[in-house]
């Protein structure tokens, strides 16, 4: 699923004071630590729930992103009496085993917190989601992507999609040179670092009906969009499209998400909407949570592009401005110690050609050299 973002406002105060006043919200310090509960019940077969927990920050906080809850109890409760538990990761992450969720019943969450709080979702029903019909995308400068749905029983018709994009990218400069115990040394073949592959997920709330349709049929929403010269698109690309169905409260809910997200301009523009949940703190009932549970099976289709298949793309660096400078062998263990620096080729006549360390190592703009399963 999404992180949560979520904007506490104070505008009555605002209106209330002088355009010449400097005006600082009581609720931008006011630390409120609302649990935020993200994630849904995996209903594909022998699948995997995760579950995220983290507690709200102060608004003028900009020194994390989150606060993760950790070493919380997570279960699984069917209506039937069955439970499954989750375990606990890094990062407030928790996991449950491979699972079979029964689409024919209900489900909720039970979390317990170490301050002694407990909550607890609806039960909610299962939505199976139908397959992907196709993931395209088009190019007039920049590249954008859409996803096509369908339901022929249409039994779906409120939609939510994630996506996972993978991208290899190359260092500037292919050397096979490194640097080790004071001496400039070739590398193996399994020591370069030239080729590097990076994911990330998607941030953004992507949601789509087809309520109002006599259809159930979602055509070409809009996923994202490559801007020529990204670095994504500079040798291959892949995207992997994740659907799940919704009730029509969780796309409400959903909607409202995206709405407060995106909807923070200026004077004029929609006030932010309240949140609802369907979670609840049985400890203390005037205890807020943010979250709304679903359950729903994943469907997933994937998708690549070739650089070779754009047209006139911009190909960058990054951002990194990387050049070739010159050095002699005696002046090599001054630059190289550190680090800073590696060797790229010799030079006939005995000099050393060098450059920056980020544009020899791949992996220092976040890849990774394990190429995926996938690719």
């Amino acid at each position: 699923m999404k992180n949560i973002n979520v904007f506490f406002f104070l505008i009555s105060g605002l209106l209330m004071t002088s355009c010449k006043e400097a005006f600082t919200p009581k609720a931008l310090s006011t630390d409120l630590k609302i649990l935020v509960i993200d994630g849904f019940i995996n209903a594909t077969p022998n699948s995997i729930t995760t579950i995220t927990l983290s507690r709200t920050k102060k608004l003028n906080d900009t020194t994390t992103a989150s606060f993760p809850e950790i070493n919380a109890s997570v279960q699984i409760q069917g209506e039937d009496g069955s439970m499954s538990n989750l375990s606990g990761k890094d990062q407030g992450t928790y996991s449950s085993d491979p699972l079979t969720i029964d689409p024919e019943k209900k489900y909720r969450l039970n979390i317990s917190t170490t301050d002694g709080a407990n909550y607890v979702s609806d039960y909610v029903v299962v939505k199976m989601a139908p397959a992907i019909d196709s993931v395209t995308w088009s190019q007039d400068n920049d590249v954008k992507i859409a996803v096509s749905s369908s339901d022929p029983s249409n039994n779906t018709r409120y939609y939510l999609y994630n996506y996972v994009e993978t991208w290899e990218y190359h260092s500037a400069f292919d050397s096979r040179l490194g640097y080790e115990n004071g001496a400039v040394t070739y590398l193996a073949d399994d020591q370069h670092k030239t080729v590097c592959y990076k994911t990330k997920n998607s941030q953004s709330i992507i949601t789509a009906s087809s309520a109002a349709l006599s259809e159930d049929v979602i055509s070409k929403q809009p996923v994202t969009t490559i801007l020529n010269g990204e670095l994504k698109l500079n040798i291959r690309y892949s995207i992997l499209m994740q659907q799940i169905a919704l009730t029509a409260q969780g796309y409400q809910f959903w909607e409202l998400m995206k709405k407060n997200s995106e909807q923070l301009g200026g004077l004029f523009d929609p006030l932010p909407s309240q949140l609802f949940s369907n979670y609840k703190c049985t400890t203390d009932p005037n205890t807020i949570v943010i979250g709304y549970l679903s359950a729903s099976s994943v469907q997933e289709k994937r998708i690549f592009i070739d650089n070779k298949e754009l047209k006139d793309w911009v190909i960058t660096d990054g951002g990194i401005l990387c050049e070739i400078q010159f050095i002699s062998p005696e002046d090599a263990d001054y630059f190289f110690r550190n680090g800073a620096y590696l060797p790229v080729y010799f030079i006939t006549g005995g000099g050393i050609a060098m450059s920056q360390t980020v544009c020899v190592d791949c992996t220092l703009q976040g890849g990774t050299l394990t190429k995926p399963s996938f690719w």
